[in-house]
């Protein structure tokens, strides 16, 4: 993990790409996994290495999986490695707690 500490301060849209938003729409409730997303957030804020990255994108997908949707954690990982890129312009990017360019540490 970084020595420093993020630029801004933590911000969460609980599961990105709109998923929060669909699933409320569709079920009335936060997706089952909303607290592994906000995990998740937490660590994509802060940034950090390679593996950093990568470990939290496996936690993410195994507790998805864990709550009894293997299919969505499937999708959920491929989403986070495509386009949580600390190198891509979007507000859900690794380390997005400091402003962008910010490389792997």
């Amino acid at each position: 993990m970084s020595a420093d500490e993020p630029d801004r301060p933590f911000t969460t849209d609980g599961c990105s790409f709109g998923l929060t938003w669909v699933w409320q729409r569709v079920t009335g409730n936060d997706p089952p996994w909303q607290g592994a997303c906000i995990e998740h957030d937490r660590c994509y804020w802060r940034g950090g290495t390679r593996l950093d990255r990568f470990m939290a994108d496996i936690r993410l997908a195994e507790r998805v999986a864990a709550r009894g949707y293997p299919h969505w954690a499937a999708s959920v990982f491929l989403a986070v490695r495509i386009g949580g890129h600390p190198l891509l312009p979007f507000p859900w990017r690794w380390g997005y707690g400091y402003k962008w360019p910010r490389p792997y540490d």
